[in-house]
């Protein structure tokens, strides 16, 4: 059977400039993340890989190509483009190129990336001779006579007629240099336990972390903006701050036991574990978090995973990952995740297309539940659920010691306007009921609306126990009693049992 393989990666072609020679090393730093279709790391190990340039972003033929096997470790990898086959010269990066990415014998993965300006572009080779002219102060002779050819094949132009008044050439160049305002373009330092205490960093630099470096204090070196850091990792003992720099980019870094501050940080396959503080919005693609403690991840995650997490607060988006024996009190929205074991016991304000087994779900909340499978779980809306819509579902089977699927508890003292439709019910024989409508309101309405369901199996598919004013219409049921009948605060029609 042929392997598919899926490829998020970064660019990190800042890497490799040796600003200190002649003429730019033509390396580009590479890194990237292999996943499967459902964004689950390959397993570790080594893979043949095939990079390719191309003029287009479809069709045409490859203008340069390198094959080479690289390791792969919690599905990152990383390399440098141009060390085994040199990259030509006659490639002048002044106009656009696709990189093409082929894993083993599978096709080259779609679509290509896009070679986009990169700092290192600053570097040409034309600015290594305004460097030199900058640093060479200008030359000159006696105004008025023409230095001519034959004169200086004649040696008739000596070192004494030259005085400041003639520019020989790229002064212009220099006179440019010196002019201009150059943006600050970083460097390319290595961190370790024997030198984070003392190393400089400027914004902008390419950081390789060489091994987990432990912090047993506040650490801001990292503070500066636009870093690109990669690989190894830092670890506390009691939530010391890291301070990274606004607009850094993270990739293949471990974190541990440590609190974590800066704006717009992109992590990409990171690992967190232990005891872990996040402080503002960032964005995390392929990461992993285990074991972890925190209060909150306010950002959004995608193509992650998390494992045994206990997040007591918050966590923000969460999109395309698998949840896997966690405790969450509140989540903003998740999209497309698989979830197993897991327990929601405060707020989803919007869940949709996932895939959730063993769970255990409470809304206390506004929330959009619609078009997730749930299999062995249940849903219950608590009292503070002013606001729900639960609709396009699949329930299979109910969570082991619960008494519905879908539980709704009326009590509290809101209005209230709960609404489930659309939805799919699947009991087990021994299930009680399908929805569980229980409590009565203390102060404003409940309207709750029980519309376009379908319930199978079970002992019954809704039980009522409240005086809310529900409505229970055009639902039909297969080898389950619907359970309800029009009553002086419920309205039961158009219900269909075959």
């Amino acid at each position: 059977m042929k392997k598919m393989y899926f490829l998020s990666i970064t660019l990190l072609f800042c890497a490799n400039v040796l600003l200190a020679q002649a003429q730019i090393t033509r390396l580009f730093s590479y890194q990237g993340m292999l996943s499967d279709s459902s964004g689950v790391p390959k397993p570790d190990g080594t893979y043949s890989f095939k990079f390719s340039l191309y003029t287009t972003s479809l069709g045409g033929n490859a203008i340069w190509t390198e094959t080479k096997t690289l390791p792969v470790n919690k599905g990152m990898f990383s390399t440098k483009l141009g060390d085994q086959v040199l990259i030509p010269d006659s490639l002048k990066f002044d106009t656009g190129y696709w990189l093409g990415v082929k894993v083993g014998l599978s096709t080259e993965l779609m679509p290509r990336t896009m070679l986009t300006a990169v700092p290192y572009s600053i570097y040409s080779l034309r600015t290594d001779s305004a460097k030199f002219a900058f640093n060479t102060p200008p030359i000159s002779r006696p105004f008025n006579p023409l230095i001519s050819s034959a004169e200086i094949q004649n040696y008739a132009i000596q070192k004494n007629h030259l005085s400041v008044g003639l520019k020989v050439s790229y002064a212009d160049t220099a006179d440019f240099v010196r002019n201009i305002n150059m943006p600050s373009i970083g460097t390319i330092v290595t961190l370790g336990n024997d030198n984070y205490q003392y190393i400089t960093i400027t914004n902008g630099s390419l950081v390789n972390v060489k091994e987990v470096v432990n912090i047993t204090a506040p650490y801001s070196t990292l503070g500066q903006q636009r870093l690109l850091i990669q690989g190894g990792g830092f670890s506390g003992t009691s939530g010391e701050e890291l301070r990274i720099g606004n607009s850094s980019t993270l990739c293949g870094v471990t974190f541990k036991n440590l609190k974590i501050s800066g704006g717009n940080l992109e992590f990409i396959g990171c690992t967190f574990e232990g005891n872990m503080t996040f402080l503002n919005d960032c964005y995390y693609e392929n990461c992993t978090f285990t074991s972890l403690n925190t209060n909150s991840i306010i950002g959004t995650i995608s193509n992650s995973v998390l494992e045994s997490c206990n997040i007591t607060y918050r966590l923000g988006v969460i999109k395309s990952s698998k949840l896997s024996n966690c405790t969450f009190n509140k989540i903003d929205e998740a999209h497309g995740c698989t979830w197993t074991n897991t327990t929601v016991s405060g707020y989803i304000g919007i869940a949709n297309t996932n895939s959730v087994s063993s769970c255990s779900i409470t809304l206390t909340g506004d929330c959009v539940f619609s078009q997730n499978v749930m299999s062995l779980s249940t849903l219950e809306i608590a009292p503070t659920t002013n606001s729900a819509i639960i609709s396009g579902n699949i329930f299979g089977g109910m969570y082991p010691g619960k008494s519905g699927i879908v539980t709704i508890d009326c009590g509290g003292s809101y209005g209230r306007s709960i609404n489930l439709s659309g939805n799919d019910f699947n009991l087990q024989p021994t299930d009680p009921q399908a929805v569980l409508i229980t409590n009565n309101p203390t102060g404003y309405f409940v309207i709750i609306k029980i519309s376009e369901n379908s319930f199978m199996n079970g002992a019954r598919a809704i039980s009522y126990s409240s005086n809310a004013k529900t409505i229970v219409s055009d639902n039909a049921t297969l080898a389950v009693p619907l359970g309800v009948n029009t009553g002086s605060t419920i309205t039961v029609i158009n219900n269909i049992s075959f």
